[in-house]
C-alpha cells in the first residue's frame, strides 16, 4: 500500500522534518483504523437487521436497537480513557452470554 511505502523511502526520512513525518503517520494510521470502523459497523449493522441489537422501547416509544453496539465510533477516537469507550462493556456483554 502507498501509505505505508513511504516510510521505507530513504529520501522520506533523511527531507522530511519531525513534525512532517508525524503528521503523515497520523493521518495513515487514522486512514487505516477506517476499515476496522467499517468492519465493526457492519457488524452492529448485521446485529440489527437480526433483532439482536433490539432493545426494547425509550420512554416516547421509539425502538432502541443498541443492545449490541460494538463501538461508538467518535467516542473511541476521541477518549482519553479507554475504559469510558463502549468497547469494553461490549467485550463483557459477549463474554457472559456467548462463552457461558
Amino acid at each position: 500500500m502507498i501509505l505505508y511505502n513511504l516510510f521505507a523511502e530513504p529520501e522520506f526520512l533523511e527531507e522530511f522534518s519531525f513534525h512532517s513525518k508525524m503528521m503523515y503517520l497520523v493521518i495513515t494510521t487514522t486512514i487505516c483504523r477506517c476499515k476496522y470502523y467499517h468492519a465493526w459497523l457492519l457488524a452492529d449493522a448485521i446485529c440489527n437487521a437480526s433483532g439482536l441489537g433490539f432493545n426494547g422501547y425509550d420512554a416516547k416509544g421509539r425502538a432502541r436497537w443498541d443492545l449490541i453496539s460494538n463501538v461508538d465510533v467518535l467516542k473511541f477516537e476521541v477518549s482519553t480513557v479507554y475504559e469510558k469507550t463502549d468497547f469494553l462493556s461490549t467485550v463483557l456483554f459477549c463474554k457472559k452470554f456467548l462463552v457461558s
